[in-house]
C-alpha cells in the first residue's frame, strides 16, 4: 500500500511530540559540540541511504529549510538536502521515525543558524534611525552579496553553494571589526572633547 503525503503528514502529526520528547536534548548538543567538531544527524543512514552532510550544509540548503512554510514542504527539503531524494514514492517509503528525527534535525540547524546569524545586528543611532536605516530591509541575497564581494566570488550563484558556516564566520568577523571600528571611533572622539 502506498502512503499519500496526506496519510503521511497525519502520522507525522501524531509521532512527532514523542519524537520531540526522545529527542529533546540535540539542539543543544547542536550549539555545543559545534565548532569543535561537526554535528552529526542522529545516525548514518535511513532505509540504507547514507544521509549526507550533517550541519555543514550549504547556505543554499539551509535557505530551502528556512523557507519551509509547511510539514510537506519541510519533508521535501530533508529528503532532498540530506538523502538526495525527490521522488515522492520513494520518500513515502522511508521508516517514518527515523525521518522524523531527520525532519527536527533540519528544523533544529535552522534555528541554529538562525540566531547565530541574527547576533550580527547593531544599535543605529537616534540620527540613523531619523534618516530611515530601519527601513532598508535586507534578505539572504544581502549575505551572499556582501560575502561574495569579501571574497571576490563573481557567481552569486557559487556563493550559495558555500558551506553556510564559512558565510556567517567570515560576516562575522567583518561585523565585529566593524563595530570595533565604530567604538574606537567614538572613544578617540570623546577623548578629544575632553582636551
Amino acid at each position: 500500500m502506498i502512503i499519500t503525503e496526506k496519510d503521511k503528514l497525519k502520522k507525522l502529526k501524531i509521532i512527532a511530540p514523542i519524537i520531540r520528547v526522545s529527542n529533546v536534548d540535540l539542539f543543544k548538543r547542536v550549539v555545543e559540540e559545534y565548532p569543535e567538531r561537526e554535528a552529526l544527524p542522529p545516525f548514518d543512514d535511513i532505509a540504507g541511504i547514507k544521509i549526507e552532510n550533517g550541519l555543514n550544509i550549504s547556505f543554499e540548503d539551509l535557505t530551502l529549510f528556512a523557507d519551509s512554510k509547511t510539514e510537506d514542504e519541510l519533508i521535501t527539503s530533508t529528503a532532498k538536502v540530506y538523502l538526495k531524494l525527490t521522488d515522492k514514492k520513494k520518500i513515502d517509503n522511508l521508516p517514518m521515525l527515523k525521518f522524523l528525527r531527520l525532519m527536527e534535525y533540519a528544523k533544529d540547524i535552522t534555528i541554529y543558524a538562525n540566531k547565530l546569524f541574527s547576533t550580527m545586528k547593531r544599535e543605529y543611532t537616534k540620527e540613523e534611525k531619523e534618516a530611515g536605516i530601519e527601513n532598508i530591509k535586507s534578505d539572504d541575497f544581502d549575505l551572499i552579496d556582501a560575502f561574495c564581494k569579501r571574497n571576490g566570488i563573481q557567481n552569486r550563484d557559487d556563493g550559495y553553494k558555500e558551506h553556510w558556516i564559512v558565510i556567517y564566520r567570515c560576516l562575522k568577523r567583518d561585523f565585529d571589526m566593524a563595530e570595533f571600528n565604530r567604538r574606537y571611533a567614538e572613544v578617540i572622539e570623546h577623548k578629544y572633547k575632553k582636551k
